[in-house]
């Protein structure tokens, strides 16, 4: 068996197109390990939009916390553990979701101010 390794010089471009046969198979979490960048932070508009409604799911937590669908369970796990643990219930029903208030106070987000950035970029 030969084990002899070729080295080759390559190019940025077929570079790019060798990798992108392999891309199908890569899992979009590991492929994508790049910041946020503007262009996929949300706006003060669109919080504004998810922070009115009365309670969240764990989309809406992914996209207030900028994070993703494990952190976001998680999130909204702590939360229930904490109703739960102080007597309360929750409603079952198809998703679960947690009241909008206890997820904006876990994040230490200030709605005042995203209010008010909302209204500045309507």
């Amino acid at each position: 068996m030969d084990l002899s390794l070729e080295i080759i010089e390559v190019d940025e471009n077929s570079f790019k197109e060798r990798n992108e046969e392999y891309m199908d198979i890569v899992p979009l979490e590991i492929r994508k390990t790049e910041s946020i960048t503007d262009e996929e932070s949300l706006s003060f508009v669109e919080m504004k939009k998810i922070i009115s409604k009365v309670w969240l799911n764990v989309d809406d937590i992914m996209k207030l916390a900028q994070c993703g669908k494990h952190s976001a369970t998680n999130i909204r796990n702590e939360i229930e553990e904490q109703i739960v643990a102080s007597g309360k219930k929750l409603p079952t029903g198809i998703y679960k979701c947690v009241p909008t208030k206890l997820v904006l106070d876990y994040l230490g987000m200030d709605v005042e101010y995203i209010f008010t950035m909302a209204e500045r970029f309507v």
